[in-house]
Parts: structure tokens; sequence; C-alpha cells
């Protein structure tokens, strides 16, 4: 179902952002086609293959990401043809506003994966990147953790890195018009409400990258929408560079002072003392959180 040389592909960091890295010329209709998409199918996912021509204009978005990141790694265009169908960008977009009540405007803790192999064969397979890029400035921030991980192939009753000498980051990146935001697709994240800074619509689109395996059931955006559901043709905008120059990452920890601690839940598991300080100020910056050893710990619920 996979290529074994999968397991083997990862990031060389955890998490980087950069500030201002979609053109102004593409922030405009980009905003305007995944409103679109997200109106008529909320966060359903996406696939385009690495070597497929785009239909849309967000396949255009998609498919510039993955290629983007794919040559910043040093990979070829013929390293990447090795995988044939199995390689490519699986995409969707999340919108919350201020309107809705203060749990829906959070998104929930998880681990990006193929949810579908999961839930049948208990296989967790994570994306080689997962990459979110902010089409406005308000709403709650995306926080990542370095630990836990949950072992490929777990039925999700043990988590891995949270022995008690172990220690933990957490990367917090608020929304910026333009800001991308990229890290290893096996981090657990969330974007917490409680830290939100300004009200206002969160808008986001969000490009995982996939090498030697391809999500179970999904497939293209435009098969099931057509154009008009999917906005722009990809003719309709000159094709543009993402400017990746990364943004200063602050470092911050251990914590100390006014924090808030979050309420860290996914699965069976509950994660305690995962603390961000207050008063932090939203910014085109990623920061980067270090725990104490043994201060961020897993309980099992069930």
């Amino acid at each position: 179902m996979f290529d074994d040389a999968f397991w083997h592909h990862r990031p060389g960091f955890e998490a980087r952002a950069w500030a201002r890295a979609v053109p102004r010329a593409w922030v405009v209709p980009l905003a305007w086609a995944a409103r679109r998409v997200y109106s008529a199918l909320r966060d359903c996912t996406f696939w385009v293959n690495a070597n497929s021509e785009p239909q849309t204009l967000l396949e255009r978005f998609a498919l510039k990401t993955f290629w983007t990141h794919m040559q910043a790694a040093g990979y070829s265009r013929e390293d990447v043809a090795q995988w044939g169908p199995q390689v490519g960008a699986e995409w969707w977009v999340q919108r919350r506003e201020a309107g809705q009540p203060p749990a829906r405007r959070s998104i929930a803790w998880h681990f990006d994966q193929d949810q579908i192999l999961y839930g049948k064969h208990g296989l967790l397979v994570n994306p080689y990147l997962a990459t979110v890029t902010y089409l406005s400035a308000s709403g709650a921030p995306t926080v990542c953790l370095s630990q836990p991980t949950i072992p490929q192939a777990s039925d999700g009753s043990c988590v891995e890195g949270l022995g008690p000498g172990a220690s933990a980051k957490a990367y917090v990146s608020y929304p910026a018009l333009g800001k991308h935001l990229a890290f290893d697709g096996r981090l657990l994240h969330g974007c917490p409400s409680a830290l939100k800074h300004h009200e206002g619509e969160r808008l986001s689109l969000l490009v995982n990258l996939w090498l030697g395996h391809r999500p179970v059931d999904i497939t293209r955006g435009h098969a099931i929408g057509g154009r008009g559901m999917h906005g722009l043709r990809p003719r309709g905008l000159k094709l543009l560079d993402l400017d990746l120059l990364p943004v200063e990452v602050k470092v911050l920890g251990p914590v100390r002072g006014s924090s808030r601690e979050l309420k860290v839940e996914v699965g069976p598991w509950r994660f305690e003392g995962v603390r961000i300080p207050r008063g932090m100020e939203p910014s085109h910056s990623l920061s980067r959180i270090c725990f104490g050893r043994g201060s961020v710990r897993a309980v099992y619920t069930e």
C-alpha cells in the first residue's frame, strides 16, 4: 500500500515559519477560493499528484507548496518521480469565525495521518511534512508539540517520548497574512482558541506532503466540485514563487511567571504540564517554548 522507503524520509527540522511567504498578488484570490471551498465542502480533504497538471487555483498552490519544499530539501523531480502516483499533496481549508461558540473556534489536538488506514488496520502513517498558510491575521495560533509521538502500527494505547527524563518543546505560530508554517508531519498539534489575541475570521490553507503513500479514499477536488466550486482557474493568476525566507525563532523557557496550562487531549491520552506564557504577542515570528525534563506528563484515561 506504500513504499517501504516512506519510513526513512523525514524533514530535517521540527518546525519552521516564513513571514509573508505568499505574495500579495496571491492572497486575495486564494482567500476567495478557499472561502468558496469551505462554504460548500467544509474541511473535506483533496489530493493532487505531484506530477499532475493543476486544474484549479488551490491545486496550483498545493503543488507550488509541494515543489518548493521538495527542492529546499534537495529532492529533484527525478527523485520524486520514483513514487509515481504515491507522491503528492493533500490539501484542505480551515475557517473559523468570531461569531462561533468558543469551543468551535478551536481546532482539536490531533496527529495528521491516513485516518482510514488507521481505522481499518491500526496502522499510523503520517505525512512527510505538514504546512499551514494563513490567509487572515485573526484567531487561534497553531501549537505543535515535539513530544509525545505515537508509534507507527499503534492502536493508540501507547505513546513515545514521555519517560521520566524526557523533555519537550512547543512551537507557537500566530496567524499573520501570508505567513507560512511547516512542521514534521508526525507532530501533535492543535489551535486552542484560549490563546487567541484578535477576534475575527481565521482562514488557513493546509497542504500536507506525502512521499511513498497516498491516503486512502481521497480524490482530486475538481472531480467533486468542478471549477465553479473550487475557485479561479489556474491560468487566471500569474505563477509566483513562495518567498521562503525563515522568520526569527523566539526561544522561551523553561516557563516561569504567569502562564496558561493548555488542555491537551487526544484519544485516550491527556498530556499535563503544557504551559504557555501569558502575554505572548502575535507576530510574524515562531516561538519555541522549552519545557523542563519530566514537566510534561502523559496520563492514560481508559
